[in-house]
């Protein structure tokens, strides 16, 4: 495989090369499962070695060190340690194995996020985990493939400042590809129809007016809009794209208009301070992992309408007390409520089959049955 080079937020991977035949397996299935990851493969003759690892980890949102034996004998990686761990980059220590680690080492990983190999009796239940550690998801791009980086496009753009402003969105054929404002409140131009694929990724954005007349927003349009307090998505929005907004933190109101079909994955995800959401009865389907970690969210409403609930979608959302199951609930995905701690009772239709997917969850659960 080929690793990741781009803007958006990628795994970095350090190892010790004796540990390839093992530790590559799991690279490519992370790959495989949607991940952006970048490895030390490839390397053209010449590059100051130092210099190309640094700044690949320097850039990068998580590194996972998959710690060995042999890794902690790698000067190199003894080496990837401190730089991560002074660049305050974070870390994930992937052990293979128990063994004694040297001093040094063990004082470095000492409070890091940790997981075991050894602890699962296969790799799927491995990587089951590992995929499924907050810290992983910003570096998810949903199709399996590393997205474009914009700024690599070669297609000839140019800006419409009719009625954006100062040049502040880049706009072609009626695709609003790129916010470069500063401005806190934005209110788009009815010429807009649609948002482009991560279009005001990690602005400074609180507000966005989206006019009715926008049908279509890109895979990880706001995504870590990380001062981004509300939004109204307006019903003439079909298709929202997978983590569209995931990780914006401050995002507390959220309206979604009827006229949306699906919820994406990922789509809210780590939306920490998200307390309240309807879901419109025009929704036909919730992604996997749409709302995971939003570990505020108290108010649940699931529509008439609704036919599947994905895998994780409300993993983690510790907030919540109660859910109603529509009876148009056709499929529920593993692990749909797992981790909600606070989840006390979960009204189901007369026709709903799929409490077992809750109950290892949810042990103290009060099942209601409606007529």
């Amino acid at each position: 495989m080929t690793p990741y080079e781009g803007s958006k937020p990628y795994i970095f991977i350090s190892y010790a090369h004796k540990d390839a035949e093992r530790v590559l397996p799991i690279i490519e299935a992370l790959a495989e499962s949607g991940f952006r990851v970048w490895y030390d493969a490839g390397i053209e003759a010449g590059t100051e070695w130092p210099e190309y690892i640094a700044a690949h980890l320097r850039a990068c949102h998580v590194m996972l060190a998959f710690i060995s034996p042999a890794f902690d004998a790698s000067h190199n990686c003894r080496r990837e340690i401190n730089y991560a761990i002074n660049k305050k980059v974070n870390v994930i220590a992937v052990y293979w194995e128990s063994f004694e680690l040297s001093g040094g080492l063990e004082l470095q990983l000492g409070t890091l996020h940790s997981i075991y190999r050894e602890r699962h009796k296969t790799n799927e239940s491995f990587l089951t985990e590992l995929s499924r550690s907050e810290l992983m998801l910003p570096c998810m791009a949903i199709d399996g493939n590393a997205p474009k980086d914009p700024a690599a496009s070669t297609v000839s753009l140019e800006y419409n400042t009719n009625q954006a402003g100062d040049g502040d969105l880049l706009i072609q054929d009626g695709v609003l590809l790129e916010y470069r404002g500063k401005e806190r409140e934005v209110i788009l131009p009815r010429e807009v129809r649609a948002i482009g694929e991560a279009a005001f990724i990690r602005s400074d954005i609180e507000k966005i007016v989206i006019p009715h007349g926008v049908s279509a927003i890109g895979q990880a349009a706001f995504q870590s809009c990380a001062h981004l307090t509300s939004v109204t998505i307006p019903g003439s929005v079909k298709t929202v794209g997978d983590a569209a907004f995931l990780g914006c933190e401050t995002l507390t109101e959220v309206i979604l208009e009827t006229g949306l079909e699906t919820i994406g994955n990922n789509m809210f995800a780590m939306c920490t301070a998200l307390k309240s959401v309807t879901i419109p009865a025009s929704v036909k389907e919730i992604g996997q992992m749409a709302f995971v970690y939003c570990v505020s969210l108290e108010d649940l409403t699931l529509s008439s309408g609704l036919e599947r609930i994905g895998s994780d979608s409300f993993g983690e959302c510790r907030s919540l007390t109660a859910v109603a199951i529509p009876e148009t609930v056709k499929e529920i995905g593993v692990r749909a409520f797992v981790n909600c701690r606070k989840l006390a009772k979960a009204y189901l239709g007369k026709r709903t089959k799929y409490a077992r997917f809750f109950n290892r969850s949810f042990p103290k659960t009060t099942w209601v049955i409606k007529n």
